[in-house]
């Protein structure tokens, strides 16, 4: 003997006397046995059903030569803007004219490196040590174009920063001597005009 099924659910009957299905508790009319009635269609989406995914949200993965492509594009980019960023390398110094020039002139060669104050000491204390007791002062000039030719030559590797000589450091090295020749001339002249007047 078929079962009865609920028209409204679709329920299996066991009860062929039943008044109400036990599942939605529709009432329940006789109907003939036999395979069980489909159940009412609903504007709801069933719940077996997979819901639909929007296309646009799944795309294709990018090939890798796409990917690498890009990639090298990025990278040559930035490296160029990099490289445009990085200041042009200076001119280089000339290790050897720096050691000539302290040869002909203590201390000229630190002032071609851009070592101003360096330049000065080596003026001065290079004609003191000659004058007092002649192997300082030796020492020293031959310290000056040692100092000269490593400078420069640190500044072409770019171990210490390179620096330029300024017009007005090269104008008062240059006027240096007579600097202290027309001081001291004036501290004699101050000094012997009480003598000759006492006199």
């Amino acid at each position: 003997m078929s079962a009865n099924y609920c028209p409204n659910c679709g329920n299996k009957i066991d009860e062929s006397n039943a008044v109400i299905c036990t599942n939605c508790g529709m009432p329940l009319k006789k109907t003939p046995y036999g395979n069980p009635p489909e159940p009412p269609k609903s504007d709801e989406p069933s719940a077996e059903k997979p819901p639909a995914v929007d296309a646009e949200l799944v795309s294709e993965p990018k090939h890798s030569n796409d990917s690498n492509t890009n990639a090298g594009g990025s990278s040559s980019s930035s490296s160029s803007s990099a490289s445009s960023s990085v200041p042009p390398k200076k001119s280089e110094k000339i290790s050897f004219l720096s050691v000539i020039l302290s040869f002909f002139w203590p201390g000229l060669g630190q002032l071609y490196n851009g070592q101003f104050w360096k330049g000065i000491a080596i003026y001065i204390l290079t004609p003191i040590g000659l004058m007092f007791l002649i192997v300082p002062g030796i020492a020293i000039w031959i310290y000056g174009m040692y100092d000269a030719y490593t400078q420069s030559e640190k500044m072409n590797k770019g171990e210490i920063p390179y620096t330029e000589a300024k017009l007005w450091e090269i104008l008062v090295f240059v006027l240096f001597p007579f600097i202290i020749a027309a001081i001291f001339i004036v501290l004699m002249s101050l000094f012997m005009v009480p003598f000759i007047t006492g006199m």
